[in-house]
């Protein structure tokens, strides 16, 4: 997983300067693609959980809006596009977290 960590590293890297909309776009696509392959194994967990229950409901809650998320875009404008790239590293950084395969936080 030293790759989607990698991912999330980029997309939430602090910048002095924008970054060129095309490599927003490079790195879009790659916070997508690990999503995409997180989403499943994170439902998977969260569906094991018993229904209803406080822990089950929050968790089922943000992976709907993971979903609505992912499903939103980039957007036109470059800042739009950084802004939303950070917020799909925060959201690629719960989906490694939720699929219980992310390195303990000292490890990171």
């Amino acid at each position: 997983m030293e790759d989607v960590q990698a991912a999330i590293d980029r997309a939430l890297a602090d910048r002095e300067a924008l970054p060129r909309y095309e490599d927003l776009c490079r790195l879009y696509v790659e916070v997508r693609r690990h999503a995409d392959v997180l989403l499943p194994i994170v439902a998977q967990r969260i569906n094991a959980l018993n229904k209803g229950t406080p822990e089950w409901d929050g968790k089922r809650c943000r992976l709907d809006l993971v979903t609505h998320e992912l499903n939103q875009g980039l957007g036109e404008g470059l800042q739009s596009a950084a802004r939303r790239v950070r917020s799909l590293g925060h959201t690629l950084r719960w989906l490694l977290d939720a699929s219980g395969q992310s390195a303990p936080e000292g490890d990171r």
